[in-house]
């Protein structure tokens, strides 16, 4: 379900992204989202079996704004990927203060295993490896 909420597009994050086979993501944004050209993501594996549950904390945090700027999580669309990835956006890779503020709220919320960070410029050039790795 899509709502909108000041000019902005929100996902009803009730709606399970693994009934989803149409959209390959679903997305939440916080409350003082704007696009950024420096963006980065840490990035959060699951297993199908948890990634509602997973998914259900991250956008509650997001729209809540204790995290970055949105988040976005896989649907049930067709991969060659067995594991569902959920990136939690943050608006400046260079703002290395907020990136691991980020980080500390994930800590907090029990994201206890490693995690990745990695820029969207990264991405969009294909890479796979990653910025920060937090122990």
């Amino acid at each position: 379900m899509v709502t909108r909420k000041q000019d902005r597009l929100w996902f009803n994050y009730d709606h399970s992204p693994l009934a989803d086979e149409v959209r390959p993501w679903h997305y939440v944004i916080a409350p003082d989202y704007r696009k950024h050209s420096y963006v980065g993501k840490w990035m959060i594996f699951r297993d199908r079996a948890k990634v509602e549950a997973v998914w259900r904390l991250i956008a509650e945090a997001t729209i809540a704004g204790r995290l970055g700027m949105a988040s976005k999580v896989a649907t049930a669309y067709p991969t060659v990927y067995t594991s569902k990835l959920i990136c939690v956006y943050t608006k400046d890779h260079r703002n290395y203060e907020d990136v691991m503020r980020v980080r500390a709220e994930l800590r907090r919320m029990g994201f206890e295993e490693v995690l990745h960070y990695k820029t969207d410029a990264e991405t969009i050039a294909g890479g796979h490896e990653t910025k920060y790795r937090s122990m």
